[in-house]
């Protein structure tokens, strides 16, 4: 048996007693999002709490409902909200708010 030969051998017997990769798990298919009519987004620029403007946004289902929860967000409630924009969209409700710096 050739020098080659017995190269080809053992490099089949090791990689024969090598691990094998494993193969890459498919990506499960995404849901379909749909409308959500009964949410929206609320967003009040100039948001002014303590007098900075910021920006408070959330998503609710109604403006009183989107008010409460960003006042439960920053534990308490601004004399000035700031123009209010609404938008349609597809989620749950929730609240985020930041406030502006001097």
């Amino acid at each position: 048996m050739s020098y080659d030969e017995l190269e080809v051998r053992d490099a089949r017997r090791w990689s024969a007693l090598s691990p094998k990769p494993e193969p890459k798990p498919k990506p499960k298919p995404q849901p379909e999002l749909k409308p959500d009519a009964e949410h929206r987004l609320y967003i009040w620029r100039e948001f002014a709490p303590d007098y900075r403007h910021g920006l408070a946004v959330a998503i609710a289902s109604s403006e009183a409902e989107a008010r409460r929860l960003v006042v439960e967000r920053l534990r308490f409630s601004p004399d000035d909200w700031g123009p209010l924009t609404t938008h349609a969209l597809d989620a749950t409700a929730t609240a985020w708010a930041v406030t502006g710096g001097q």
